[in-house]
Parts: C-alpha cells; structure tokens; sequence
C-alpha cells in the first residue's frame, strides 16, 4: 500500500507531486521488507530526491534490494554499476581539479542531481558499457 501511496506523491496524482512525502511512503515500505521500497530508496538517494544525497545509503538500498529470487535483482545490479561508475568517475574529475590538471575556470557546475552534469554522465556510460566487458558478463 505505501508503495503504492508512494508512486501516487511521486507523479502528482490526486494533487501535487511531492516527492519528499513519497520517500516517507518508500521508507515505510523499504522497513516492511519491500524489495521495490528498498529500490525506490537507494534510487532517491542516489539522485538527492525528496532525501540529502547519499551515495552510501544508495549502496545500502540497492545491494538490499536486489536479492537473487526476486525481479529488482538485475535493475539492483544496473544501478550499482551506475553508482559505483560515477562514484569512480566523480572521484577522478574532483582530483583532477584540485590538482591542476583541468584548470578552475573549466570545473562545471554541478547541476540539480548533486553531480558534474554531462562530463560525469557521459564517462560514467562508458564505464557501465565496459564494466560488464572487463568481469565477462
């Protein structure tokens, strides 16, 4: 049910969209053992939505959710290939620009999902393509 309430406050329908309201839903089911809840939570986390972003409570939630006889196992695994990619990626252009090497009047503004919006989105899809390549998924 509070998955359900929860989506209702996520798309706005029966009034508007609040998406911190939603995560409180998502919590609720995430503590009653949801796989999706716990999904929903480490996505949330993992975007700064509706919640302060945490990309270790992301980790958290997603490694949760994703367990082997249930459906949210192979978005679970997308998902944390993802964030472990951007993590690498963030780490990487964070040194780069306090060690010199990209001077301080080319660093980009981080946009409204907390990370360095295209360059970080770009190198972090080229790492999910080769991370299954590299392990032989």
């Amino acid at each position: 049910a509070h998955l359900r309430l929860g989506d209702m406050d996520w798309h706005g329908q029966g009034g508007p969209a609040n998406r911190t309201s939603a995560v409180e839903h998502y919590q609720i089911a995430a503590s009653r053992r949801s796989h999706q809840g716990l999904f929903l939570m480490g996505y949330a986390h993992h975007f700064g939505i509706g919640v302060e972003r945490n990309l270790t409570k992301a980790k958290r939630f997603y490694k949760r959710s994703g367990s082997n006889e249930h459906f949210t196992k192979v978005p679970s695994y997308i998902a944390l290939s993802l964030l472990f990619s951007q993590q690498t990626v963030e780490s990487f252009l964070s040194s780069a620009f306090q060690s010199g090497l990209i001077p301080q009047d080319q660093v980009p503004e981080p946009d409204v999902m907390g990370s360095l919006s295209m360059h970080v989105v770009a190198l972090t899809v080229l790492l999910c393509l080769l991370i299954p390549c590299i392990l032989g998924f």
